[in-house]
């Protein structure tokens, strides 16, 4: 089994002076209250538990990218499916089950055996129309790919350093993701896999929310 992973860093400033904070009139808490209250999100903070449920969320949000929109980082398509002509073991490699027919439309051979694989004449788009996924490029067909990815946002590891917080999210490679096929395809589309710029723009917010509202 082999793990292909990136990585989310949250960088904390260090050595400035405790922060004066200024509890708002009228408040519904006591002074002890919401001293206890930023207590317990300072220990969300520092345990890493909030940060990694923001990186979880930025890893979902990329998945729908690259899996249902089929776009890279720049929002451009992350590519295209071949059109030249060739055969597909619908039985076996189609999430949609098509019976096996030849180029001329025969379901045996001359022999008497019965074809394995079918004919398309439009290539792999062809084939990914007829197994109900539509021609749209996006790494999806069984969907092994995708859980695989989406499940490396359930739980990064999370790495602790005096001056930042480092969440690594890995995509296990297995029996339905063997481990050449995930290595292939983060290789061939490298730039499906990086954060887009709303993608950043995004988490960059979430964390700035999650920093604000542990002190408010």
């Amino acid at each position: 089994m082999g793990v292909h992973g990136f990585c989310f860093v949250l960088c904390v400033l260090a050595g400035c002076n405790s922060p004066a904070f200024f509890v708002p009139l009228g408040m519904a808490m006591t002074i002890q209250q919401y001293i206890n209250k930023l207590k317990k999100n300072a220990e969300d903070l520092q345990n890493g538990r909030a940060f990694v449920s923001q990186v979880s969320q930025t890893i979902t949000e990329q998945a729908d990218r690259i899996f249902t929109d089929g776009l890279d980082d720049r929002g451009r398509p992350i590519g295209n499916y071949s059109t030249r002509p060739t055969y597909i073991n619908t039985m076996e490699a189609s999430p949609k089950k098509l019976p096996a027919i030849g180029k001329t439309g025969q379901k045996k051979f001359k022999n008497g055996k019965p074809h394995k694989s079918t004919y398309f004449a439009g290539g792999y788009r062809q084939f990914k129309q007829r197994a109900g996924r539509g021609g749209k490029f996006n790494l999806f067909l069984f969907g092994n790919f995708n859980r695989a990815f989406l499940a490396g946002a359930v739980r990064p590891t999370l790495l602790t350093e005096p001056t930042r917080m480092v969440a690594l999210f890995a995509i296990k490679a297995g029996v339905d993701n063997p481990s050449g096929k995930v290595q292939g395809l983060l290789e061939r589309y490298p730039n499906a896999f990086k954060l887009s710029i709303n993608e950043k723009v995004n988490h960059r917010d979430r964390i700035s929310r999650l920093w604000n509202n542990a002190f408010k």
